[in-house]
Protein backbone atom coordinates (compact mmCIF):
# COMPACT_ATOMS: atom_id res chain seq x y z
CA UNK A 1 0.00 0.00 0.00
CA UNK A 2 1.23 3.69 -1.05
CA UNK A 3 -0.15 6.42 1.35
CA UNK A 4 0.10 9.93 -0.01
CA UNK A 5 -0.97 13.41 0.64
CA UNK A 6 -3.02 13.03 -2.28
CA UNK A 7 -4.81 9.51 -1.73
CA UNK A 8 -3.73 5.93 -0.77
CA UNK A 9 -3.11 3.41 -3.22
CA UNK A 10 -1.99 -0.31 -3.93
CA UNK A 11 0.04 -1.87 -6.62
CA UNK A 12 1.24 -5.13 -7.18
CA UNK A 13 4.73 -6.23 -7.17
CA UNK A 14 6.82 -9.29 -8.39
CA UNK A 15 10.93 -8.81 -7.10
CA UNK A 16 13.46 -11.35 -7.95
CA UNK A 17 17.08 -10.96 -6.52
CA UNK A 18 19.90 -12.44 -7.80
CA UNK A 19 23.34 -13.70 -6.43
CA UNK A 20 25.52 -10.58 -8.14
CA UNK A 21 23.11 -8.33 -6.35
CA UNK A 22 20.48 -7.24 -9.18
CA UNK A 23 16.63 -7.05 -8.11
CA UNK A 24 14.01 -6.94 -11.02
CA UNK A 25 10.98 -5.55 -9.60
CA UNK A 26 8.08 -5.40 -11.78
CA UNK A 27 5.00 -3.38 -10.37
CA UNK A 28 1.75 -1.58 -11.25
CA UNK A 29 2.77 1.51 -9.24
CA UNK A 30 1.77 4.67 -10.63
CA UNK A 31 4.22 6.83 -8.37
CA UNK A 32 7.39 8.00 -9.43
CA UNK A 33 10.01 8.45 -6.51
CA UNK A 34 11.18 11.15 -5.64
CA UNK A 35 14.90 10.45 -5.07
CA UNK A 36 17.38 8.42 -7.52
CA UNK A 37 16.70 4.40 -7.37
CA UNK A 38 19.76 2.10 -6.48
CA UNK A 39 21.71 1.52 -9.43
CA UNK A 40 21.62 -2.42 -8.91
CA UNK A 41 17.52 -2.09 -8.68
CA UNK A 42 16.01 -2.26 -12.44
CA UNK A 43 12.14 -0.98 -11.68
CA UNK A 44 9.48 -1.93 -14.17
CA UNK A 45 5.96 0.15 -13.27
CA UNK A 46 3.41 -0.48 -15.80
CA UNK A 47 0.25 1.06 -13.78
CA UNK A 48 -2.32 0.08 -16.38
CA UNK A 49 -1.51 -3.76 -16.30
CA UNK A 50 -3.54 -5.19 -13.93
CA UNK A 51 -4.48 -8.71 -13.78
CA UNK A 52 -1.84 -10.18 -12.09
CA UNK A 53 -0.98 -12.60 -14.46
CA UNK A 54 0.10 -10.69 -16.93
CA UNK A 55 2.20 -8.56 -14.67
CA UNK A 56 3.88 -11.85 -13.80
CA UNK A 57 4.27 -13.34 -17.29
CA UNK A 58 5.89 -9.54 -18.25
CA UNK A 59 8.20 -10.26 -14.99
CA UNK A 60 9.33 -13.12 -16.25
CA UNK A 61 9.93 -11.70 -20.14
CA UNK A 62 11.94 -9.00 -18.01
CA UNK A 63 14.32 -11.48 -16.43
CA UNK A 64 14.88 -13.53 -19.51
CA UNK A 65 16.09 -10.25 -20.99
CA UNK A 66 17.34 -8.56 -18.07
CA UNK A 67 18.90 -11.26 -16.13
CA UNK A 68 19.32 -14.32 -18.90
CA UNK A 69 21.75 -16.73 -17.17
CA UNK A 70 22.07 -15.47 -13.98
CA UNK A 71 20.89 -17.11 -10.62
CA UNK A 72 18.15 -16.21 -8.84
CA UNK A 73 17.96 -15.75 -4.74
CA UNK A 74 15.90 -17.74 -2.90
CA UNK A 75 14.22 -16.01 0.24
CA UNK A 76 14.16 -18.94 3.25
CA UNK A 77 10.83 -19.48 4.34
CA UNK A 78 9.37 -17.27 6.91
CA UNK A 79 11.92 -14.77 6.32
CA UNK A 80 9.73 -12.62 3.36
CA UNK A 81 9.65 -10.08 5.60
CA UNK A 82 13.48 -9.45 6.03
CA UNK A 83 13.99 -7.93 2.64
CA UNK A 84 11.62 -5.48 3.15
CA UNK A 85 12.80 -4.51 6.60
CA UNK A 86 16.34 -4.40 5.32
CA UNK A 87 14.97 -1.46 2.63
CA UNK A 88 13.46 0.15 5.36
CA UNK A 89 16.76 0.20 7.72
CA UNK A 90 19.28 1.30 4.73
CA UNK A 91 16.81 3.82 3.44
CA UNK A 92 18.33 6.64 5.52
CA UNK A 93 21.69 5.21 5.18
CA UNK A 94 21.98 5.36 1.32
CA UNK A 95 20.28 8.83 1.16
CA UNK A 96 23.11 9.70 3.21
CA UNK A 97 25.99 8.54 1.28
CA UNK A 98 24.11 9.90 -1.96
CA UNK A 99 23.94 13.46 -0.15
CA UNK A 100 20.31 13.61 0.19
CA UNK A 101 19.73 13.17 3.91
CA UNK A 102 21.96 13.52 6.94
CA UNK A 103 21.71 11.98 10.46
CA UNK A 104 19.57 14.16 12.79
CA UNK A 105 20.60 15.91 15.71
CA UNK A 106 19.23 12.94 17.70
CA UNK A 107 21.12 10.35 16.31
CA UNK A 108 18.22 8.10 15.34
CA UNK A 109 16.69 9.85 12.51
CA UNK A 110 17.68 11.74 8.84
CA UNK A 111 16.79 14.68 7.49
CA UNK A 112 16.75 16.12 4.11
CA UNK A 113 19.84 18.20 3.64
CA UNK A 114 19.41 21.73 1.84
CA UNK A 115 20.54 20.05 -1.19
CA UNK A 116 18.47 17.07 -1.19
CA UNK A 117 15.63 19.38 0.16
CA UNK A 118 15.88 21.06 -3.55
CA UNK A 119 16.19 18.22 -5.76
CA UNK A 120 13.33 16.68 -3.92
CA UNK A 121 11.40 19.97 -4.46
CA UNK A 122 12.60 20.01 -7.86
CA UNK A 123 11.38 16.45 -8.99
CA UNK A 124 7.86 16.82 -7.55
CA UNK A 125 6.53 19.99 -8.70
CA UNK A 126 5.15 21.07 -11.99
CA UNK A 127 6.43 20.65 -14.77
CA UNK A 128 8.62 18.71 -13.72
CA UNK A 129 7.04 15.80 -12.21
CA UNK A 130 4.78 15.63 -16.08
CA UNK A 131 8.04 15.61 -17.85
CA UNK A 132 9.46 12.64 -15.45
CA UNK A 133 6.01 11.15 -15.39
CA UNK A 134 5.64 11.00 -19.77
CA UNK A 135 9.73 9.93 -19.86
CA UNK A 136 8.29 6.86 -17.61
CA UNK A 137 5.60 6.23 -19.54
CA UNK A 138 7.60 6.48 -22.76
CA UNK A 139 10.41 3.93 -20.91
CA UNK A 140 7.66 1.68 -20.28
CA UNK A 141 6.15 1.36 -23.92
CA UNK A 142 9.29 1.01 -25.24
CA UNK A 143 10.09 -1.98 -22.60
CA UNK A 144 6.98 -3.95 -23.19
CA UNK A 145 7.86 -3.26 -27.29
CA UNK A 146 11.04 -4.68 -26.76
CA UNK A 147 9.50 -7.86 -25.34
CA UNK A 148 7.22 -7.77 -28.39
CA UNK A 149 3.92 -7.64 -25.89
CA UNK A 150 1.87 -5.45 -28.24
CA UNK A 151 -0.85 -7.45 -28.59
CA UNK A 152 -1.78 -8.37 -25.06
CA UNK A 153 -4.91 -6.53 -24.21
CA UNK A 154 -3.58 -3.88 -25.99
CA UNK A 155 -1.22 -3.44 -22.77
CA UNK A 156 -4.20 -0.84 -22.38
CA UNK A 157 -1.75 1.63 -23.04
CA UNK A 158 0.64 1.47 -20.21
Amino acid sequence: MLVTPRRTTSYLEFSTSFTNGLILETNTNDSLPLTPAQPENRIFRFPNVRPGGELYRIHRLLIEKHAAGLWAKAEAGGDELLRYKSVIENYGPRHTRIGYMELAEDGTSYQLTWRGACLVAWRGLWPTSIVRRLQQRHLMQSELDSLELRGVAALQKA
